[in-house]
């Protein structure tokens, strides 16, 4: 096939932002204390890769699920392809964010790829969460294992090329040198912060708004930054959707997000530990629409 003219892939993305303005993307355990557990575990979560996991995860990373139980590909379909109307989106809207850098949209999207994500739930759930729930942090030790599976390349699948391969313009996080340019599709850190918020909103029902908003920021925070598409954000929301409800008929994980949510609720009512800075916080958020 002709490779198309750049001035035709140009106007191409011109059109789908304009089509697109305004509008937001459809967006050794059992030595140590439960306390021990949420305060060394729960930053790592988020800096675990899927190469981790590869040889099958045991004990406080074992996933609830077996690796196959559920399929991204099956629910979500292929990356897009090249030359389609999505991926001309996918460019277009990365192209269009980094004007976004060194902004407070910036700042917020480097956090969110890099602290632990309870703190960066804490201002939506109305209390500090990190280190003071170590029930939820063993469920969702093991529950990442479980996206981790979701989200894992199938060995016959294509590799999406990742952003920061696409063009020379600014980056959260810079590409380590010989890493593979490609990206996450669907997006880990998407169906992550979604995951997140739908439980956190199950359990503070009074928070919900604002935890679903801090739910899709912070899988937008990966456009913002440069390490995921737009789409591959949008379809990591629907493939955690999916994946939850298929855990929901586990007794295991049922069980622990009982006892989760009941620290949660304990948590919140006993309002101390108020959450720092949230007006900054909630201004980016808001702000985080493309």
């Amino acid at each position: 096939m002709a490779r198309q003219p750049e001035s035709a892939t140009k106007s191409t993305e011109l059109m789908v932002i304009a089509r697109y303005r305004g509008t937001r993307v459809n967006r050794l355990l059992g030595i140590l204390t439960p306390v021990a557990l949420a305060l060394v575990w729960e930053p790592v979560l988020l800096a675990q890769s899927a190469a981790t996991y590869a040889g099958g995860p045991t004990g406080a990373f074992q996933a609830y699920l077996p690796a196959d139980a559920v399929s991204a590909k099956d629910l979500i379909g292929s990356p897009p392809g090249a030359g389609s109307a999505r991926q001309a989106y996918d460019r277009a809207v990365f192209q269009a964010t980094r004007a976004a850098a060194n902004t407070s949209l910036w700042a917020l999207a480097i956090n969110d790829g890099g602290k632990g994500v309870l703190r960066s739930f804490s201002c939506s759930a109305g209390v500090v969460l990190d280190g003071r729930v170590p029930a939820l942090t063993k469920l969702l030790t093991r529950l990442r294992t479980d996206l981790i599976n979701l989200t894992r390349m199938p060995a016959d699948q294509t590799p999406y090329p990742a952003p920061s391969g696409a063009a020379q313009r600014a980056v959260c996080i810079e590409p380590k040198a010989g890493a593979p340019l490609h990206s996450e599709y669907p997006s880990l850190q998407a169906a992550w912060g979604w995951t997140i918020a739908m439980l956190l909103a199950e359990g503070l029902p009074e928070h919900a708004n604002d935890l679903y908003r801090r739910g899709r920021a912070y899988g937008d925070s990966a456009v913002i930054c440069g390490t995921a598409w737009a789409s591959a954000v949008t379809d990591g929301r629907a493939a955690a959707g999916a994946l939850l409800a298929r855990l929901r008929a586990n007794a295991e994980f049922a069980a622990d997000y009982a006892a989760a949510k009941d620290e949660l609720i304990a948590v919140s009512r006993a309002g101390t530990d108020k959450p720092q800075d949230c007006a900054t916080e909630a201004s980016a958020v808001a702000a985080m629409q493309f």
